[in-house]
């Protein structure tokens, strides 16, 4: 299976959208971004293409514009409902320029803006001439291109839409829903001046901008200066996060109210490219270079402070360039906020700090000494006390409250995040990942997607790959507990081995679900990991353009994402290769543990879905069903930990254990809390002292391993009258959240 712009023949178009299943139009905007294509080189820090760090600036347009044309006909109160319930996202669209001249816009699919640079100008202006729905061209040039950026206001996208659904309505099968769009659009409503000035600073302009999307406006612009220190901006960022989370209506659940971001470089690019200065030879130049890296690499705070000369060219153009990527990181983090109404929170720098000790936690864990579980137990409690002072005290309570649904942008294990009531992160809210390199990956990833809708009957249909020898002692576990699971429950899931790329494309191809699962072991390598296949380390991004896979990948394998990676991951290929969903290990799992945690999301599958169903429950986020077993999975692990000290309490344990899960089903605040005493009243022990013994006996439970990473949000499971999987989901969905 090629790429499809790829395969096209000579001459052909390829048409942007789907086939209309009725006679009615799609009602989307689409944002195309062009990026020249005859500069291909990655940036050295992070790793995005220079091309997109020309134009990704052009998509901070995108808030004060509609997503949908609908978006025009509903009032602001319906609007917000929309936006979080994850029906007004943007699409915006990076694509090669080269690409551009093989699209065409479709009837269906009439309404697109074009945002260009000089670069890009004469062919794009070529490519909408050539269109028979003309796109609006929106360009930062001087071509004539119908709408310069600083020009492009909601006025001027109103009268282009009027002029498409004056187009469509010359078509008799358009018609009707063209007369009624026109007819339904309300006058642009005034907005609300907020008391507070924008600052434009790149860890607050997703927020900010968000506001705009919520209709808001801010009186005036204040910029930061460096000498202010930190303490502005991180009251900016309180302010501004909280006045929007306020707006925001009732968590439905269906987008995340939060995301929490940190800043990375690419360990791997930043040592490789300071390795060339080296071999160049160039003396002043590639000294004052690696002095201006040493500068990036030093901050910690959300300015630079340094007693070197940043005026200095060589030294700036280090600095400038970390600045360009940062810009293109936010740029796609505004996109996303403002899609969902999330509040944003970016922290400092500092939070590099944790690195160290999170590489000799890894270290550890890989290794087999004596006092291995007491080591680790104490490295875990210092990783959790530096994680918790790294994050600024005006931050801390957006993290440590009453659960939510949470997006994090980071390289670090924030999930590992400790609250007040000793719980991580992870078991608090629940949390989805977009790591934060490489940064062409992060971009695409951040970036909004369609709603997937998945029947929970489509979601019944597994297929597992395994790819172990034929001597390897854990081969047949998994195979073992879906033979159990076929027994009690029914559940009948089919094995496939593979023991080549070959092998997985063909079984990949011949699957039409919406859930794949690895058996097999994975294998770090020197800047990601891979899937260990047929005695080989395969890189899944192989399987990119060659093999449709799944919306959902669990690999039941060590170190898909590991916590220690110097750049990219399995988990990060899957991704890109064409998953939504990845559930990735940060560390090597236990083969137990992971197929008992597979068992539980099975059956929660088979067996809760359809009980939540019953109950009136129309949709279920994937994200919350995850969260959910693994929260069981939690207690689960804590009282397989018990049986082994004290196999006498059996009965006690498994009807304490009981109550526990069901608290996490039914969403209880205090759900935690209620388990450790519970727990710690089996033991003879206060709240404490259970803790602590959890602490040293399963310092790093099995299930905090895994983390979902991509888009998970965008993926619901609905009942099973709606068939298949989807585009956009299911009409007025609503949340097990709500």
């Amino acid at each position: 299976m090629m790429d499809p712009i790829e395969s096209l023949a000579e001459g052909e178009r390829l048409p942007i959208g789907t086939e209309p299943i009725d006679d009615s139009f799609d009602d989307g905007i689409i944002y195309l971004l062009p990026i020249a294509g005859d500069d291909d080189h990655l940036t050295a820090f992070q790793g995005f293409s220079a091309g997109l760090c020309d134009v990704s600036s052009l998509l901070r347009r995108l808030p004060s514009l509609p997503a949908v044309v609908s978006e025009l006909c509903v009032d602001r109160e319906r609007k917000l409902n929309l936006i979080v319930e994850g029906r007004l996202k943007y699409r915006a669209v990076p694509l090669n320029v080269a690409h551009l001249a093989r699209l065409d816009l479709r009837m269906s699919t009439p309404f697109c803006v074009v945002l260009s640079t000089p670069r890009t100008d004469a062919m794009v202006a070529g490519w909408v001439q050539s269109c028979t729905v003309k796109p609006l061209h929106v360009t930062t040039g001087e071509t004539g291109a119908e709408v310069h950026r600083a020009g492009i206001t909601l006025a001027r996208l109103r009268s282009y839409i009027e002029k498409v659904l004056a187009l469509l309505a010359g078509e008799e099968k358009y018609r009707e829903q063209a007369v009624r769009l026109r007819n339904s659009m309300l006058p642009t409503e005034r907005r609300i001046q907020l008391d507070f000035p924008a600052t434009g600073h790149n860890a607050l302009l997703p927020t900010e901008l968000a506001l705009v999307r919520a209709g808001f406006d801010f009186r005036e612009k204040r910029r930061f200066q460096p000498w202010m220190g930190d303490e502005p901006v991180l009251e900016a960022m309180r302010r501004s996060c909280e006045m929007l989370l306020s707006t925001r209506p009732p968590d439905m659940g269906l987008t995340p109210s939060l995301t929490v971001a940190t800043v990375h470089r690419s360990h791997a690019m930043e040592t490789a490219l300071i390795e060339r200065l080296g071999e160049k030879g160039v003396a002043d130049a590639g000294r004052s270079f690696a002095t201006g890296v040493k500068v990036v690499r030093e901050q910690s705070g959300y300015f630079y402070k340094t007693e070197h000369d940043i005026r200095d060219p060589n030294v700036f153009a280090a600095v400038s360039l970390r600045a360009d990527e940062l810009a293109t990181y936010t740029d796609a983090l505004v996109v996303r906020c403002c899609s969902e109404l999330s509040g944003f929170i970016r922290l400092p720098p500092s939070m590099d700090a944790v690195v160290p000790t999170v590489k000799m936690l890894a270290d550890c864990y890989r290794g087999n000494s004596n006092r291995r579980k007491e080591k680790l137990g104490r490295l875990v409690q210092q990783l959790r006390a530096k994680l918790l002072a790294g994050v600024p005290a005006e931050l801390s309570p957006f993290l440590d409250c009453e659960q939510k649904s949470i997006r994090i942008v980071s390289n670090l294990p924030l999930e590992w995040f400790p609250m007040r009531t000793g719980e991580a992160l992870l078991f608090r809210h629940t949390c989805s990942r977009i790591p934060c390199t490489p940064g062409n990956s992060m971009f695409q990833e951040t970036l909004p997607k369609p709603t997937l809708g998945i029947s929970a009957n489509t979601l019944t249909e597994v297929l597992v790959l395994r790819s172990f020898s034929e001597t390897d002692r854990i081969r047949r576990m998994l195979e073992t507990a879906l033979e159990t699971l076929k027994e009690l429950d029914g559940i009948d899931l089919r094995i496939v081995d593979v023991s080549s790329i070959e092998d997985v494309v063909a079984a990949l191809n011949s699957f039409e679900g919406a859930w794949l699962v690895f058996d097999g072991h994975g294998a770090r390598t020197e800047l990601a990991s891979g899937l260990r296949i047929g005695g080989r380390t395969i890189d899944p991004f192989q399987l990119r353009g060659l093999a449709r896979v799944p919306p959902i990948v669990f690999p039941i394998a060590c170190d898909i994402h590991p916590v220690d990676s110097k750049h990219s991951s399995a988990g990060v290929a899957l991704l890109a290769a064409g998953a939504r969903s990845v559930i990735g290990s940060l560390l090597p799992v236990d083969a137990l543990n992971s197929t008992m945690f597979l068992a539980r999301l099975l059956r929660a599958v088979h067996k809760m879905v359809p009980m939540l169903f019953s109950r009136g429950i129309p949709v279920l986020p994937w994200v919350d069903l995850f969260s959910i077993v693994q929260k069981s999975q939690l207690i689960h692990e804590s009282s397989f930990m018990l049986r082994r000290r004290s196999p006498e309490l059996h009965e006690a344990i498994t009807n304490a254990t009981a109550g526990a899960s069901a608290r996490v089903l039914n969403r209880m605040p205090n759900w935690y809390e209620a388990f450790l005493d519970d727990f710690a009243e089996l033991t003879g022990k206060n709240r404490s002292g259970f803790v602590s013994l959890m602490n040293t006996e399963m310092p790093l439970p099995d299930c905090s391993l895994y983390v979902q990473l991509g888009d998970p949000e965008s993926i619901l499971i609905v009942a099973d009258d709606f068939h298949g999987v989807h585009s956009d989901g299911p009409p007025d969905a609503k949340s097990f959240q709500s």
